[in-house]
């Protein structure tokens, strides 16, 4: 059975760079049909893959912020309701590897940045766009967490990216 995305609305935090995995992401969500909402950090790398998006033919609303901040995550989600007045798809990809130092060198700045980037800001854009999922009647959230075993050098990233799995066998729970 193949569903159609036609119509639906989606964020996609985390599309930053040109060739990561969020702008692959949001072109495969343009080019099925589905109007986009992208975010991340800087407002000039937001625009530049929104510019690349809209030149491709899809509808975007770009929106820069931090989603370790609940302000702004409220902003994301309450602009996403304001442009499109749902939400039917949350894609949590903001974060990355940052820290890279062996395990015992790793600071507690280091240690909370890495939790922050990776897992705090796919909680709190979960809890806030989890209401407006429930309303579309069949929306989702689509969390990425890291593929192969974890490797030295990246402890608070490896343990953002278990906590990511967590998340989202939790939240499946409801």
């Amino acid at each position: 059975m193949q569903v159609s995305l036609e119509g639906k609305v989606a964020i996609v935090t985390g599309v930053s760079g040109d060739g990561q995995v969020g702008q692959a992401v949001a072109k495969a969500l343009a080019d099925a049909g589905v109007a986009l909402v992208i975010s991340a950090r800087t407002q000039s790398n937001v625009e530049a893959r929104a510019k690349e998006l809209r030149d491709a033919g899809a509808r975007v609303f770009a929106m820069a912020g931090s989603l370790t901040n609940e302000d702004q995550v409220g902003r994301l989600i309450g602009g996403t309701i304001n442009e499109y007045g749902r939400i039917d798809i949350l894609v949590n990809l903001a974060g990355g590897l940052t820290r890279y130092k062996a395990s015992v060198e790793h600071t507690l700045d280091d240690w909370r940045a890495e939790i922050d980037n990776n897992l705090l800001s796919a909680f709190l854009a979960s809890r806030a766009a989890f209401p407006h999922l429930q309303a579309a009647g069949d929306g989702v959230i689509i969390n990425f967490a890291r593929a192969g075993q974890p490797q030295a050098n990246m402890v608070a990233y490896n343990c953002a990216k278990a906590g990511i799995e967590a998340l989202t066998r939790t939240l499946a729970l409801r």
